[in-house]
C-alpha cells in the first residue's frame, strides 16, 4: 500500500479494547479549540483534582465563592506541563487521600498483583 506499517507491539490493542467511553470534539477545527485531560474514573474511582470554567459557573450559579479555587487555577495553569493539553493532578475528589499513583503501587505489590517487565 501507500502507507506500509509494521506493528511492534500489541499493547495498545489491548489497552484500547479496555476503553469504555472515548470523547471528541469536532469543533475546534477551525477555532482551535481543545479539551484537556483533567479527570478519569477507574473501578469508580474518580481521580484527578480541581474542576473547569463550566464548574466554576456551575458554582457561581449556586452561589458558592469560587475565589480559591479561581487562584489554584490560575497557579495550575501557569505550571510547566511535560504534556500538551494535560492538566491533570493526581488526587481524588470522591475519595479524599487515594491517588492513581499510589493505588498502582499498592496493586502491583499485592499478591498476584501486575508484575513490572524491566
Amino acid at each position: 500500500g501507500a502507507y506500509p506499517l509494521k506493528v511492534r507491539t500489541m499493547d495498545l490493542n489491548d489497552e484500547l479494547g479496555q476503553i469504555s467511553h472515548i470523547f471528541s470534539d469536532k469543533t475546534g477545527t477551525f477555532t482551535l479549540n481543545y479539551m484537556e485531560f483533567r479527570k478519569v474514573s477507574i473501578r469508580g474511582v474518580a481521580y484527578g483534582l480541581g474542576t473547569t470554567e463550566i464548574g466554576l459557573d456551575r458554582m457561581r450559579r449556586e452561589g458558592i465563592d469560587t475565589t480559591e479555587v479561581e487562584a489554584i487555577m490560575r497557579a495550575t495553569a501557569a505550571r510547566p506541563r511535560s504534556q500538551p493539553h494535560v492538566n491533570f493532578e493526581d488526587g481524588s475528589d470522591s475519595h479524599p487521600g487515594r491517588k492513581i499513583k499510589t493505588d498502582l503501587v499498592q496493586r502491583d505489590a499485592a499478591p498476584g498483583g501486575r508484575q513490572s517487565v524491566g
